[in-house]
């Protein structure tokens, strides 16, 4: 990639990049997500999720963004956010409650990645590497000593859309491990630390 690349943690200052992306970019190819607003995680229950809409998931997140409890972060590409990767503490993401094994002892040491989402046309240039590589290093930082993600597992190939935890080959190469499988998902985990 010879555009020029920057990744920068999600603030209030750059909520108008993160709304343009979701309202325009992030889903051009599965308008049907095209309203989560990287919310689901932070919903209290798969009810709450299925029954929350587009609108108010814009306002949830607006909110959150301008408060500060939202966190993440952005992948720019000349300029224009085309990349964007939900990390966070773990216990920030209520959903995670719901997938039975997923939540542990050490819970409030490890920061989660939920979600990596990249503007179709910049997918498989390295964008998805550079924003886990960024989390890594910021929520070590927060003081977190773990960093977990929770890729599908699936004996078909996931289309980009079902993939949004992020690839499994992309977190083991960066060095995480599995730590056990809950449902679809593989436990994977990295000492922030090292």
């Amino acid at each position: 990639m010879n555009e020029k690349v920057e990744i920068k943690p999600l603030s209030p200052e750059l909520l108008p990049d993160f709304l343009s992306f979701f309202d325009t970019r992030a889903f051009c190819d599965n308008p049907e997500w095209g309203e989560c607003y990287c919310r689901c995680f932070k919903t209290v229950g798969v009810a709450a999720w299925k029954a929350a809409t587009g609108p108010a998931n814009r306002r949830d997140a607006e909110r959150e963004i301008r408060l500060g409890a939202m966190r993440g972060y952005m992948a720019y590409v000349d300029g224009v956010m085309r990349g964007w990767c939900a990390a966070d503490g773990k216990l920030s993401y209520p959903m995670l409650s719901d997938f039975e094994g997923i939540l542990g002892p050490e819970d409030e040491k490890t920061a989660a990645i939920v979600c990596i989402l990249v503007e179709a046309e910049f997918r498989g240039k390295g964008l998805g590497r550079k924003l886990v590589e960024v989390a890594l290093a910021g929520e070590g930082l927060r003081g977190f000593d773990f960093m977990e993600a929770y890729p599908r597992v699936s004996s078909h190939r996931l289309s980009d859309a079902e993939a949004y935890p992020g690839p499994m080959e992309l977190y083991l190469g960066m060095g995480f491990e599995p730590i056990r499988t809950v449902g679809d998902r593989s436990v994977l985990r990295k000492s922030l630390k090292d």
